[in-house]
């Protein structure tokens, strides 16, 4: 896959809702999902299989 090729797959899933979202929303959307991923980090009870599919939602 080249650059240009995963760039336009990141628009295609993400552009809308992040759009709609507007700037302040995504950018708490993303703090919030790295302090989830930090808490799960910490404590040693990342549960892979649930991260990969709330990263997907």
């Amino acid at each position: 896959m080249q650059i240009c090729e995963f760039q336009e797959m990141m628009r295609r899933l993400y552009f809308k809702r992040d759009f709609d979202r507007g700037t302040e929303g995504t950018y708490n959307w993303l703090v919030d999902e790295v302090n989830e991923l930090g808490e799960e980090l910490k404590k040693g009870t990342l549960d892979r299989e649930a991260t990969k599919k709330s990263l997907l939602m």
